[in-house]
């Protein structure tokens, strides 16, 4: 035979708070008030965790909420760039050499609230040149001013 020995999980301490500390006032007041106002009936029980479950998919829908508020407040700030895009070109289409590159390779990261043009070297992308930036920048600057964007061309 084996000369084994198994503990049980069951009557082992399992290193919870309740087996290690010693109950404070604090913490039985807290349990006599809970016994004493109901909360461990049977009838209140059902309540609790309904309010419990409840609580938790409000945490998930809130956050949800949170989410896709941020998402369109994302894609309303490009729907603004890519409109004061079309102002900026259909006013001032004279004064810019190369308008389809300043259209075309330019790229706004609203999580550092930049707007970079040539962001995209190759791919059969024209490269925006500097009399052409500085253009867009003049036209662009009211409308970056006041949405604290920062407006750079990369090398």
């Amino acid at each position: 035979g084996r000369d084994i020995e198994f503990e049980s999980t069951a009557t082992k301490p399992q290193g919870h708070w309740y087996f290690k500390e010693e109950p404070t006032e604090e913490r039985v007041n807290g349990q006599r008030y809970l016994i004493r106002t109901g909360y461990y009936n049977c009838d209140t029980y059902d309540q609790h965790r309904q309010a419990e479950n409840l609580h938790e998919v409000q945490k998930k829908l809130y956050g949800s909420i949170k989410y896709h508020e941020d998402r369109i407040a994302k894609e309303q700030a490009e729907i603004r760039m890519n409109k004061a895009f079309l102002a900026m070109l259909e006013e001032h289409l004279a004064e810019f050499s190369d308008p389809v590159a300043v259209a075309d390779n330019w790229i706004f990261y609203d999580h550092k609230n930049e707007l970079v043009f040539n962001w995209q070297n190759g791919y059969g992308r024209k490269q925006v040149n500097e009399n052409d930036f500085e253009t867009a920048k003049k036209y662009l600057g009211p409308y970056c001013d006041d949405n604290a964007i920062t407006i750079t061309l990369k090398k």
